[in-house]
């Protein structure tokens, strides 16, 4: 609806129809924006952009400028620096055969850039290694020269990083300092920045590097907290107590390590008095040398129980218990004096210094635990190991009191225990041997209970040797071999002179646990024979030497010698060996099929029709 013509002509007075309208002033604001975009000028297009609605005249020009300011500060603080990023990938791609590789970068602001190769030199090379310009070989600078300074500011130039599939770390921030939140605690941090890049399509997850590239950042904390004699651990959002030293430092970077070294000592000089501050020095060293990981674990418990330093070997047993007798550790807390007399019982004055090696220690503590009460009986023990074997590793004390039992009492085991550390065995072969032996034991128990071992047979190694073959025995029936007793092949077994071993008797096997004894002494499977031999397929001659000890194991079958093997399934060779051969075969009227006799092929006394020997078959296996 139209206004009245009154209304519509009227006009403020002193202002006419050609008149223009005053220039708006302008603000501020404006002046400030337009200040940062000529700082930023000479960036990437990609620049900060700030929303025109959140814009406000409710601050000052002075208050506007120090908040921009902090902003940017925020901004690098939390992004990090914006880095030029880029890569060199094999192009398979069958859409473009005749791409032999691909440049990808990513500039400051986000975009993403890809430059073909078809052909280059440097692609023939390895391009290895990730980082800065100066960080690269002959081939990765050619490459960059070419193909990514030309799309680069020289600002850009100097930061660009070279990244490959593996994280490649480029910023490292550490810090040891008070917690800014919490009063009276100290902490030690690691800020890492990480760049990788990867190739596979996020929907199908294909190895596709000439169609997609994503280039990641990934910002770690590690902190290192001490809250009163705590040490706490918090990393990949757990938080563990590491005051003891139970944890793997595997996982640390050294910076972490040498933060969580600084906070210890500042504990120590807290809580330790100035001997216990002078023994820890002594055995760790400068407080300033870094500790390597072996060592960080022990010199973190020692701060904790510097008493542990006079048996240092106590701090590594405790610290490699199993979780059950750590817990029950944990709940009492015992001192070193207490623990050690827990462990070992009671031990002469002059064991003490032995106990600083964790395997004497373990030895000690196994002795006890196996009902070996007497303090000299365990010294004894103890000087006969120590110094006949260096220090080693070994695992947890073990039981041992079925062998003191076995033995006739504790004199006995130790005198039989110190006599296998002369040997050379030591602690972490012994507690092996030992339980391979118990389980053995058991067995043998269960099938024959009033089984006992001579005299002679009760040293650890000897008892593990004749339990096994005993053991062997009983699960395999023992079955008699016919071929043993059959009159019709009674010209197998004779009676020879032999230049070396006196009078071997060749006999045939008679029983299965015949051959395995033959197979435990000559070192080879004919125990495996044992089926073939019941049925009647070969017969089995074992010559023996005037003790019993078996020399030789023949393999017959019909009137031919198929294998004539000695210890660990050699053949004849010597010319005692061939003579001693040469009777038997003679004797027994057999001939030679097999390559343990080839030198007596040619031997004039054999007749040339007797001897055949066969060419090799996959199946023909020797003993």
């Amino acid at each position: 609806m139209r206004r009245p013509l009154s209304v519509q002509g009227r006009r403020k007075p002193g202002m006419s129809e050609q008149a223009t309208p005053a220039p708006k002033p302008q603000h501020e604001l404006d002046v400030l924006y337009a200040r940062l975009a000529e700082r930023n000028a000479h960036l990437f297009p990609g620049r900060l952009q700030v929303p025109r609605a959140a814009r406000t005249c409710v601050k000052g020009p002075a208050a506007l400028e120090r908040e921009i300011q902090a902003f940017e500060r925020f901004r690098r603080r939390h992004e990090g620096r914006r880095r030029v990023l880029w890569t060199v990938l094999d192009a398979c791609s069958p859409s473009e055969p005749e791409w032999e590789g691909v440049v990808w970068i990513r500039h400051a602001s986000g975009l993403k850039e890809r430059v073909p190769i078809r052909q280059h030199p440097a692609l023939q090379a390895a391009v290895p290694g990730t980082g800065q310009l100066a960080d690269l070989n002959e081939a990765g600078t050619a490459i960059f020269e070419q193909f990514v300074r030309p799309r680069l500011t020289p600002e850009q130039v100097r930061s660009a990083l070279k990244v490959g599939y593996g994280r490649t770390c480029v910023h490292r921030m550490t810090a040891l300092r008070d917690h800014p939140f919490t009063p009276g605690v100290r902490e030690f941090y690691e800020l890492r920045t990480e760049y990788s890049v990867s190739a596979l399509t996020p929907r199908t997850g294909q190895h596709a590097p000439a169609k997609y590239c994503r280039f990641t950042c990934t910002q770690t904390t590690t902190r290192v907290q001490r809250r009163g004699r705590d040490l706490l651990l918090i990393q990949g959002g757990q938080v563990r107590n590491v005051k003891y030293g139970r944890f793997d430092p595997a996982g640390l970077t050294p910076e972490v390590c040498r933060g969580l070294q600084a906070l210890a000592w500042e504990l120590a000089r807290e809580t330790c008095c100035a001997g216990e501050l002078a023994q820890l020095r002594e055995a760790f060293a400068p407080e300033d040398q870094p500790r390597t990981t072996e060592r960080l674990g022990p010199f973190l418990f020692a701060v904790q129980h510097p008493d542990y330093l006079n048996v240092p070997a106590l701090i590594e047993h405790v610290q490699l218990s199993a979780r059950r007798e750590y817990r029950a550790w944990l709940r009492r807390r015992p001192g070193a004096t207490t623990l050690l007399r827990e462990l070992c019982g009671s031990l002469p004055r002059g064991v003490r210094p032995l106990l600083a090696r964790l395997d004497v220690l373990t030895l000690a503590a196994s002795l006890h635990r196996s009902g070996m009460r007497s303090p000299d009986l365990k010294a004894q023990v103890l000087n006969a190991y120590a110094p006949a074997l260096r220090e080693h590793r070994c695992g947890p004390p073990f039981d041992a009191r079925w062998y003191v039992e076995l033995a006739g009492g504790e004199q006995q085991a130790a005198r039989r225990l110190i006599r296998t550390f002369r040997e050379g065995h030591a602690v972490s072969g012994l507690a092996l041997l030992l339980g391979d032996t118990e389980r053995l034991w058991q067995d043998v128990q269960a099938a024959q209970p009033g089984y006992r071992p001579g005299r002679d047979q009760l040293d650890p190694l000897a008892l593990h040797d004749h339990l096994a073959r005993l053991h062997t025995r009983i699960r395999t029936e023992n079955r008699p071999i016919p071929s043993g007793t059959d009159g019709r092949l009674s010209h197998l077994d004779a009676d020879l002179p032999h230049a070396a071993r006196g009078t071997l008797h060749f006999r045939r096997a008679r029983e299965t646990h015949d051959l395995i004894h033959v197979s435990e002494t000559l070192h080879n499977c004919v125990s495996s024979y044992a089926g073939a031999a019941i049925r009647g397929e070969v017969v089995i001659v074992v010559a023996r030497d005037g003790r019993g000890t078996p020399v030789y194991c023949l393999e017959v079958r019909g009137r031919a010698v198929h294998q004539f093997k000695r210890d660990r399934n050699q053949g004849l060779r010597d010319q005692t060996d061939l003579a001693a051969a040469f009777g038997y075969l003679g004797q027994a009227c057999l001939s030679i099929r097999t390559h343990d006799l080839a030198p007596l092929c040619h031997h004039p006394g054999l007749p040339q029709e007797a001897v055949s020997i066969p060419e090799p078959e996959p199946d023909d296996l020797p003993f």
